[in-house]
Formats: structure tokens, sequence, C-alpha cells
């Protein structure tokens, strides 16, 4: 008996093509419905679904080692694929290759068309590179401090709008927003100073049975392009 045919493959869901090299994908579909409840509390009956909703997540590598930057920078607030892309995170580890994770969505009434977009700004174009290694997103590196995993993500807060029968009618994107976290071998200033941004949490770790570590988070407001 031959195998099944179920396929193992990643699909390229937002079309990013180029470098970016599918790892896994998640596409949820979601609908809703109103119901009738009976005099005695039981079901009467349901509406015909209405709000039908995908939501989708893309996980890539990226095969080059430069230009990683620059191929995400006009993705967040962008529609790719039909897909409306609403936050853009990319993961990096001292000993691998960065990992970018995608995420957006669309309705099957009034779907979006591009809409207000977000680009990420040119420092973080310069650091996003693509080669393998933890990145130094707040610039907070020295002799004594190295960076052992960090995060870099800009996304959005996209409102929808539903019309007269439930169904999408129209949305908008608004509060763009970068986010970065560090991990640290070494211990970081406490709080630290990034220029240009909002720290939020800032943490330091003394043991007897390691080494010192450190790690933080902070925001930035990302301006409307």
């Amino acid at each position: 008996m031959a195998d099944i045919a179920i396929n193992l493959e990643a699909s390229d869901i937002f079309s990013l093509g180029g470098s970016f090299v599918a790892q896994s994908t998640t596409a949820t579909v979601s609908q809703a419905h109103a119901e009738m409840i009976k005099a005695n509390g039981d079901y009467q009956k349901f509406s015909s679904v209405f709000d039908v909703l995908t939501s989708v997540t893309g996980n890539y590598k990226f095969s080059a080692d430069e230009g990683l930057g620059t191929a995400l920078a006009a993705l967040c607030g962008s529609v790719s694929n039909s897909y409306m892309i609403t936050s853009v995170r990319v993961d990096t580890v001292n000993v691998e290759f960065p990992s970018i994770v995608v995420t957006g969505h669309q309705h099957t009434n009034n779907a979006h068309a591009a809409g207000n977009a977000y680009a990420v700004p040119a420092d973080m174009i310069a650091i996003l590179t693509g080669a393998y290694g933890a990145y130094d997103f707040g610039d907070l590196e020295s002799a004594t401090i190295t960076t052992i995993r960090s995060s870099y993500e800009i996304r959005l807060e996209h409102i929808d709008q539903a019309d007269s029968t439930g169904n999408h009618w129209v949305g908008t994107n608004v509060k763009g927003l970068e986010e970065l976290t560090q991990e640290f071998s070494g211990n970081i200033a406490s709080p630290p100073a990034i220029a240009g941004w909002t720290v939020e949490t800032s943490d330091l770790n003394d043991s007897n049975e390691e080494h010192d570590t450190s790690s933080v988070s902070a925001i930035r407001i990302v301006a409307r392009t």
C-alpha cells in the first residue's frame, strides 16, 4: 500500500518569497452566530453564521546573512497574499539563526485592502541582518555584557467594525509600536537607558552557581508612514 498523500512541507502563507524560508503555518477560521433561547432555557435556534474571520501565523527563517531588516521594513500594515499583517517579530539566540513570526488576518466580507502602515525604523533595519547569533537591539553590550537571547517586534492595533448583519464592514490600523527584549550574560545597569525607548522592566540575577544574568524590555512609538 502506498503512503497516504499528506503534505510534509511548510507553506509560505504570506507569499513573502525571496530569502524567507517557511517553517510552519497556522490558519484558524472563526465564525459567529446568533442564538435564541426557549422559555424553558433550552436552545430555540441558531442563525446562519456571520463575521467569518481567518487568522494566520507564519513562522520563517531567512536564508541570507544580510538584508532581513530591509525585507521586513514595509510589512506591518500591508496586505500580503490577501492577509492584513498586524505584527512581525524576530527572535534571536546566540547559537541559532533568527526566527521570524508574522501574524495577520482576513475577513470573508469586505476584505481588507492595504491600510495605515508602520515601517521598521532605520536603526533596527541595520541591526536585523539575518546572520546567526543574538542581536543587541538595545545597544547595551560591553566588554562585560553580551546578549544571549533577544527579540524585536513591530505591531499595530487593528480595529474592526461590523455592519447591520454582524459581518465585517471596515477596519483601521492604529497605534504602531515596537518592543524589544534582551537577555544578557553579565549585569546591565538597573534600570538601563536605551536612547529613544521607554524601558518597562529590567532584571538582575546574581548567583554563586552560575554567571550573572540580566534582562530588559522596552517599547517605542512608531510613526505612521
